[in-house]
């Protein structure tokens, strides 16, 4: 086990052990900038819910807007993160999630990441996921005119038909609803059965008819089934050098084809966050006619295999299929084919 290996498992073992004040008196700065998003945000309510078909226990918050968001039990990550603004709040830790959800899926959604600025620095930014480190409008990586770019063609607007593919609990797939508005749609896909339950519900509680959840697996073809890697936590994948678990589900798939079927033409965005399926959710591309292949599309590429970040294979396909290409310093993939 490499120096850095050991090191990174020392600081997690002692995070998982240090009570939360002392996390907050030490590390200030780090966990800042989760408690000043939640502090602004417009939260009227919260209570406990029962979701129809799922046994998991699961909260509810009411927005002062009208948005409700539905979350799981959280994770002791969760729970310390959020101890500074629970206790503003009067919230107990069953709504640490939720609150961390809101912030990092629904404000801030991963579909959004070409376009996102976060009103708080990057060292404030513990808790956060990678799609928000160093955005590609508040890293000096790319220029003026490409940052320009990104904003005016990758920004969802009314009307617009996006793939939300790794959907989890619905957070990111509610936002992009609430922007497509009744003449756009969203469809959603989330492989684990009652994420997909609960997503449904969410989108459902919002009053979102533009939006479905699918429950399938992303694949490079429709009508197969593949083995899913399940833990405990978020992490679940079909790629067993992302996520290993002893724990598996077998899982029916779909593919881009598929859904771009159900659209009927192009799709103006796709978003894919499944945990290292992103080369082969793209080699259903090769099976579409170029005019139905999606304008745009964004994801990870930052998860390894033998040669490397995934990024490098996902650019070469998509470039080889006539696309445009920017790849972050953290290797987060941005692609567009011309006319758009």
């Amino acid at each position: 086990m490499s120096q850095n290996s050991i090191r990174s498992r020392l600081r997690r073992a002692a995070w998982q052990i240090t009570p939360a004040p002392i996390l907050h008196l030490v590390f200030g700065a780090r966990l800042r900038g989760m408690g000043r998003l939640i502090d602004a945000a417009a939260i009227k309510g919260a209570r406990r819910i029962d979701v129809p078909g799922v046994s998991i226990a699961c909260c509810q918050l009411d927005l002062a807007d009208g948005t409700v968001i539905v979350s799981t039990p959280p994770s002791h990550n969760n729970v310390k993160i959020t101890h500074a603004a629970r206790r503003k709040l009067g919230l107990g830790p069953e709504y640490a999630k939720a609150l961390v959800d809101l912030v990092v899926r629904y404000s801030y959604p991963h579909a959004m990441v070409p376009v996102l600025r976060i009103p708080v620095v990057d060292r404030e930014r513990g808790g956060f996921h990678l799609q928000h480190r160093n955005l590609p409008q508040e890293t000096s990586d790319f220029s003026a005119s490409t940052r320009a770019f990104l904003e005016t063609h990758f920004t969802p607007q009314p009307g617009w038909n996006i793939l939300d593919i790794g959907c989890y609990l619905g957070h990111g797939t509610t936002r992009l609803a609430q922007i497509v508005g009744p003449q756009g749609r969203v469809i959603a896909v989330e492989a684990i059965p009652e994420n997909a339950t609960i997503a449904a519900f969410q989108i459902g509680q919002n009053g979102l008819p533009q939006a479905e959840v699918i429950n399938r697996a992303i694949w490079r073809e429709a009508g197969a089934t593949v083995a899913m890697h399940r833990t405990e936590n978020q992490a679940n994948a079909i790629a067993d050098d992302v996520v290993a678990s002893s724990q598996t589900i077998d899982l029916p798939t779909t593919s881009i084809a598929e859904l771009t079927g159900m659209l009927g033409r192009a799709a103006d965005l796709v978003s894919l966050t499944v945990n290292g399926a992103e080369v082969e959710a793209i080699d259903s591309l090769d099976t579409m006619p170029p005019d139905l292949r999606p304008w745009r599309m964004v994801m990870p590429g930052w998860y390894p295999n033998d040669a490397g970040p995934r990024s490098k294979p996902i650019v070469a396909k998509l470039q080889a299929l006539g696309y445009q290409t920017l790849v972050t310093s953290h290797n987060f993939v941005i692609a567009w084919r011309l006319g758009t």
